[in-house]
């Protein structure tokens, strides 16, 4: 990919000198011990697309899609290493290990997040503490899509969030997103797609699968990360199982990697071919830890079985956009365990968000009876391009320059 066609910031506006650290909250307000039937919610759903089904908030945690999608973030230090190797193999070796590691919640957490309004936003700067700062938009409502973009020491994420969910006794999801990945030393530029996942035990005891291919390719010269996440549906015993294979343009293995994804990834460099290219017939260095979970600290195991991240992503911030997700009343009602009031606020702002989408649909029908051109909607912080016939939401670096002058004039009136 051309990188003048998406650019990133200078140094200077990366690693802000007037970042602070501040003392952020370490816990929330327990999650209520009540048993809800969500199978009693979903079973009219049947083979439909479940982005399109209300769902009360008793079934959510307090954070929003785009919150969550931050979440992947937890063990962004991995990419701060992958930034300090000269090593591409071991670069890659390091960023399929973080791949992995955006799962580890998912086998603990079965709360649905909040569904973002179109033009809902988040940014998460933690640039000071953590070495990076993420900036989200929802720039699609049907289909769901979510652009994002985040910068870290020495690399950057971009990429576009977006499922297909369908419902027939488990819940399908399938990833449609494609997701890119910068390192500045090596130039390398990285793009990838995520796993599928299941969801069963809606009438019992909720499990999530993560299952399938991820492809980690280089797309400067076609190295390539192979991860095959153990599939339920062949194995009796399903162990959360991922093995991974690294090779270079040839197809010669470069690095062989192991693991589960819910606790751990190590890796180790092949060191001599026995018997063509067969990966399963190669010498290697001795493993070496590459991630490792951490725990779920015990006073957040009733607080939605939230990280010491996820706690703090919708702790109030002053100066965020006001369509930022912390602003979201319902959501706040929700954390602040006032359900009945969430619920109805919920579907005020629905209703809210229908109403713009109806009054957009008859100009829209207006202009077509005119012959005049109109764009329904163009998200504020993102463009949508064409580049080498691939199209895909693109960062228009102005959002934290309009928060440091707090000019929102722009922004949608999306809460209540």
């Amino acid at each position: 990919m051309d990188d003048s066609q998406i650019s990133h910031k200078s140094e200077e506006e990366i690693y802000d000198p007037n970042s602070i650290k501040k003392n952020r909250r370490t816990i929330i307000l327990s999650k209520p011990n009540k048993s809800i039937s969500i199978w009693s919610l979903i079973k009219g759903a049947m083979g439909k697309d479940l982005s399109r089904i209300p769902i009360p908030v008793n079934f959510s945690e307090p954070i929003s899609m785009l919150q969550r999608v931050c979440e992947q973030f937890e063990y962004a230090e991995i990419l701060h290493k992958a930034a300090n190797t000269d090593n591409v193999y071991e670069q890659l070796a390091l960023l399929a290990s973080f791949c992995v590691s955006g799962y580890a919640i998912t086998k603990i957490r079965n709360g649905k997040p909040f569904n973002p309004l179109l033009g809902e936003t988040y940014e998460c700067d933690r640039m000071a503490d953590l070495g990076w700062k993420y900036f989200s938009e929802q720039v699609s409502h049907h289909p769901p899509i979510t652009a994002y973009y985040v910068i870290g020491k020495g690399w950057r994420w971009w990429g576009e969030f977006s499922i297909q969910s369908t419902f027939r006794y488990n819940i399908y999801v399938k990833p449609t997103g494609v997701e890119h990945v910068e390192f500045f030393n090596t130039k390398a530029h990285y793009s990838l797609k995520k796993v599928n996942t299941t969801i069963t035990g809606l009438m019992t005891t909720i499990t999530i699968y993560n299952y399938g291919d991820m492809y980690i390719t280089n797309d400067e010269n076609m190295d390539q990360c192979h991860l095959t996440f153990e599939n339920k549906s062949i194995l009796r015993t399903y162990k959360y199982g991922v093995s991974g294979v690294i090779y270079d343009k040839s197809k010669t293995p470069k690095w062989l990697l192991n693991g589960t994804w819910d606790k751990y990834m190590e890796g180790a460099r092949v060191i001599k071919m026995n018997d063509g290219v067969d990966a399963n017939k190669v010498q290697t260095d001795p493993m070496k830890s590459i991630w490792r979970v951490r725990p779920v600290p015990d006073r957040l195991k009733e607080c939605y079985n939230f990280t010491d991240l996820t706690v703090q992503l919708n702790e109030p911030e002053v100066g965020v956009c006001p369509t930022d997700s912390r602003l979201r009343p319902d959501q706040r009602f929700m954390e602040n365990q006032k359900f009945d009031e969430a619920n109805n606020t919920k579907f005020l702002l629905e209703e809210k968000q229908r109403s713009v989408r109806r009054e957009k649909e008859r100009k829209f029908q207006e202009s077509m009876d005119k012959n005049i051109p109109y764009q329904s909607y163009k998200p504020l912080w993102f463009d949508y391009k064409t580049i080498k016939e691939k199209s895909f939401y693109v960062y228009n670096n102005k959002y934290w320059e309009a928060k440091s002058k707090q000019d929102w004039i722009k922004c949608p009136d999306l809460y209540l």
